[in-house]
């Protein structure tokens, strides 16, 4: 018989706590957790590292289809990859902060987050929080 696969959306705008309850939630399920804002900050710092004009919303939108996006936990933390590069460290504060607004409004984009997000919600139990998730 197949391992049933079950996930949890907790939606909601910022500062609401949703990463606190995800987390809270998670362990006392002994699931991971998957928060979805962090994958479109690295999409976000992928594209600044290349130096790519985040407001061309095609240009944009093109580039983020192709990239290769994992998530994996490492000592039970998240990191999100893009074509196999670690950008964890890249996705909090300066200029990720202030411009992922213009790349996660973009169509592609988040059509691309949601893909990778159904990916792991299909492979493993977890708790997902983000906006727009629900």
């Amino acid at each position: 018989m197949d391992k049933k696969i079950e996930s949890i959306a907790i939606d909601g705008v910022a500062g609401v706590g949703k990463s606190t309850i995800a987390k809270m939630l998670a362990e006392k399920l002994g699931w991971k957790t998957l928060e979805t804002g962090a994958i479109y900050r690295a999409i976000t710092a992928s594209l600044l590292a290349k130096n790519y004009d985040v407001k061309d919303e095609d240009f944009v939108g093109n580039i983020a289809q192709n990239l290769f996006i994992e998530v994996k936990y490492l000592k039970g933390v998240q990191h999100v990859f893009v074509d196999g590069m670690d950008l964890t460290s890249y996705l909090r504060g300066g200029a990720v902060e202030n411009n992922v607004p213009f790349v996660a409004k973009v169509p592609k984009v988040r059509e691309k987050v949601r893909a990778v997000q159904r990916q792991i919600a299909e492979s493993e139990n977890i708790v997902v929080e983000g906006r727009d998730i629900g």
